[in-house]
């Protein structure tokens, strides 16, 4: 009788290499698992990891929008999203720390917003190259960040006219044009990096000269573009600081999105699903081209006979007789043996929007916008399409805060300290107490209305809100409308002021016949 031992089957466990360590080394972080071939993961500094690529990155981000499709869908719709026409200033001063009253800091903010107002929707005003009203200026540069990783508005002076009194002017500055200067003994690295020395000894990484403590010294912007051969043009670099020495006024303003600490220079929107994007266009291209080469031959002729000596060749293929011409409305007659078929469509396959629906699934949660928004197709229920426009919402607000932070709040700190000094805002303090000077900035910025899907179910949830106390009318009017509930509530006074004198003579005229 066998022991006991030599009944139990023998286990055998797989070795586990001595440097894979224990815990995480075990799972993801093995190197020695069968998954892990060909996975190779190398992963350094954020310059070297950034920078090394961010050329060719900005290349294919542009590639691939200007082929159209889901990457310009993307870009366009943060920025359609985010800024629309443009973001529209709300002042909002702090009134009891500047010892106003209500009316008084009201009246001050629109006095505010009708100066700004004057300078933002005069494109010969707001942009130093004369095209763009503020509004647009901000579409154009969230388009340009978006793509290309990141992009600088350099702050200029320029004359004032007796129809524009401020001297303000903004000057909307691609990614490409700031780079390390050749005279700083550049190196380049890989996919056009490049890394040099400033006079002063200074590091400089992709056009950032950083100081040794690793702050930002100054940017390097050049007066042509790396990739756009002039022979009329002697490259230039100038070296910019990105504030005033004294007053700390920006005169840089770097719009990039960092991902990870000692990020000088941003990424793409797009960079992480290059190639999913790439792919993607490469399908759907392949599969248009088949479909339409099948429109080309939608019949053929079967035959019982070979052609008799072969094929025709010369004048005699020109007078041959035996060729079908189809077209709209034709009556074809067949000679003897002959039959005419069709061949079956097979393109697109059944497969391909569940495919294309699949992979831009995928390449929504990378930009964090669902594919209903991305692709614009509300196919589903009601609660799916609600949940993907409410998740796309908290990332266009998220986007929203950024260009107001980064754009919108500080061209406004720059105006109004020209306003200020001109005289033409009444602001005590500002050019001499920083705190009374953040009081009178304070501001929001108002954009389009995110929509909605069914208006009615969503007003009837705001009016609920407003009655138990958890919101208010401007916020609701924000949320529906993109419009602020103070200016609307003027216009909708005198609306049903009207509506009421017209009902009271109604009914007059009325009683009147009666009588």
């Amino acid at each position: 009788m066998a022991s006991l031992r030599q009944r139990i089957p023998k286990l055998v466990f797989p070795k586990v290499s001595a440097s894979s360590g224990s815990g995480y080394g075990q799972t993801g972080a093995s190197r020695t698992a069968p998954w892990q071939k060909g996975f190779k993961p190398d992963s350094k500094s954020a310059a070297r990891d950034i920078e090394d690529h961010l050329q060719l990155l900005r290349e294919s981000s542009r590639s691939l929008v200007q082929a159209g499709g889901v990457a310009e869908g993307a870009v366009k719709t943060v920025a359609t999203n985010v800024v629309g026409s443009g973001l529209r200033l709300h002042a909002r001063p702090d009134a009891s720390l500047l010892g106003m009253s209500t009316q008084q800091a009201a009246d001050w903010a629109r006095l505010v917003e009708v100066e700004f107002d004057l300078w933002a929707s005069d494109p010969c005003g707001t942009d130093l190259l004369g095209l763009l009203t503020f509004g647009q200026l901000q579409r154009v540069a969230l388009l340009s960040q978006v793509q290309s990783g990141d992009a600088f508005v350099l702050p200029t002076l320029a004359d004032r006219s007796l129809y524009q009194p401020y001297g303000l002017r903004l000057h909307l500055v691609e990614a490409d044009r700031v780079r390390t200067p050749r005279e700083s003994g550049l190196v380049a690295g890989w996919h056009g990096r490049s890394q040099g020395k400033a006079a002063n000894g200074n590091d400089i990484f992709d056009g950032v000269e950083v100081g040794p403590d690793g702050r930002v010294a100054a940017y390097w912007f050049h007066n042509n573009h790396p990739n756009e051969a002039r022979v009329d043009v002697t490259e230039q670099a100038v070296r910019v600081i990105p504030r005033e020495p004294i007053t700390g006024l920006r005169t840089v303003l770097h719009l990039i999105v960092t991902e990870r600490p000692e990020q000088r220079r941003g990424l793409p929107i797009l960079a992480g699903a290059i190639k999913k994007v790439k792919n993607l266009e490469r399908f759907t291209d392949a599969e248009l081209a088949a479909a339409v080469a099948q429109t080309f031959l939608a019949y053929y002729v079967k035959s019982e006979f070979p052609p008799l000596g072969g094929a025709p060749l010369g004048k005699e293929a020109e007078d041959a007789d035996d060729e079908m011409e189809i077209e709209e409305g034709t009556v074809q007659e067949l000679r003897p043996g002959q039959d005419l078929g069709a061949l079956p469509p097979t393109h697109p396959g059944a497969q391909f929007d569940p495919f294309v629906k699949a992979i831009t699934e995928q390449v929504g949660a990378s930009l964090e916008i669902p594919a209903e928004v991305l692709l614009k197709a509300y196919d589903s229920n009601y609660s799916s399409a609600r949940a993907a426009r409410l998740e796309a919402t908290m990332a266009f607000t998220m986007w929203r805060e950024w260009i107001c932070a980064n754009l919108c709040r500080p061209v406004y700190e720059l105006w109004m300290t020209e306003a200020v000094a001109l005289g033409r805002i009444n602001a005590p303090g500002f050019a001499t107490d920083p705190l009374r000077r953040h009081a009178y900035l304070q501001s929001g910025w108002v954009g389009p209305s995110f929509g909605q899907l069914d208006p009615i179910k969503e007003v009837k949830a705001e009016l609920l809100q407003i009655g138990e106390g958890l919101t208010t009318h401007a916020a609701s009017a924000m949320r529906l409308t993109g419009a602020r509930f103070d200016e609307l509530l003027p216009t909708i006074q005198a609306e049903r002021a009207a509506l009421a004198a017209i009902g009271q003579q109604e009914t007059t005229e009325g009683n009147s016949t009666d009588g």
